[in-house]
């Protein structure tokens, strides 16, 4: 029953975090590099998905009900791994697209910190932040 009520209230919160943001910000260190790059050249960026696990609610959840280590550590990847699942797959559909076409290099999915690591043209980079 505990475990339940534990899946049951991290359903809850999870639910609460997966909106989807259409429109992604460029952090402001990044556009200057992207600025100063001809826009056919590569670069590396991590594009972090609006979507992320509340694991500040989950441990406060864990503490109230005296979880053990393993269970702490059980829940949170699984909380961080769902809402990977959740939150990128049209995103890596649309880059495989794009790799296939030859249009990005490569890219790579996490599920830690639920980014996506693209190494594109800086042009590709600024058409992957308007989605």
């Amino acid at each position: 029953m505990k475990n339940i009520s534990l899946m049951l209230a991290l359903a809850f919160l999870m639910m609460g975090a997966t909106s989807v943001a259409f429109g992604g910000e460029i952090d402001s260190g990044l556009m200057q590099i992207l600025d100063s790059t001809p826009p056919n050249q590569s670069v590396s960026v991590l594009v972090y998905l609006t979507g992320q696990a509340n694991t500040d609610a989950i441990t406060t959840q864990m503490d109230s009900q005296g979880a053990t280590l393993k269970d702490r550590h059980e829940t949170v990847v699984r909380a961080l791994q769902d809402m990977a699942g959740n939150t990128q797959g049209a995103i890596l559909n649309d880059l495989s697209a794009l790799k296939a076409q030859g249009q990005i290099k490569s890219f790579e999915a996490f599920w830690l910190a639920n980014c996506i690591r693209v190494d594109a043209p800086v042009s590709k980079i600024e058409e992957i932040a308007q989605r």
